[in-house]
């Protein structure tokens, strides 16, 4: 199976620790930029880079469980999340905007078996932060990095 590419780029999954699993996925889309779409009316292009992101996301995170699949049951009750968007830009991005362009990832962490639901029953929004240009520090960039902690 090929591995599915998202916004240009390719996801990357890695497990830090057998509590913490980091995403790293192509830059993605501002809450803002998202809304442009919508009221554009480019529905096709929305639905386009869900699908990607999916797809990517599943990929990646299958890799990393025995056999190369999704999880038969989920991989933590409770997680807490925190993104860094790594930018080519020296303007940051404010934090909402980070959440809310996050949301098909949360989505797709249900559909690998990360979490059951993802209600703040079972995530915790950690922080959302913006490094711009220069000032990506150990990160890669530009990307959208999800630091997943298992906490229950």
């Amino acid at each position: 199976m090929r591995k599915p590419s998202f916004g240009g780029g390719q996801v990357n999954a890695a497990r830090l620790s057998d509590d913490v699993i980091r995403l790293v996925v192509p830059l993605t889309p501002s809450a803002n930029e998202l809304l442009r779409m919508m009221y554009s009316r480019n529905i096709g292009q929305l639905a386009k880079l869900k699908r990607a992101g999916l797809e990517g996301i599943r990929y990646s995170v299958a890799q990393l469980w025995p056999g190369g699949d999704v999880q038969p049951k989920p991989w933590a009750d409770h997680i807490t999340l925190l993104i860094v968007r790594c930018s080519n830009t020296h303007q940051p991005v404010d934090d909402d905007n980070i959440i809310g362009g996050a949301k098909y990832a949360r989505d797709a962490l249900v559909r690998v078996g990360i979490i059951p639901d993802d209600s703040p029953k079972h995530v915790h929004m950690g922080r959302a932060e913006s490094r711009t240009a220069g000032h990506w520090g150990d990160l890669q960039g530009p990307a959208t990095h999800f630091i997943i902690r298992r906490t229950g």
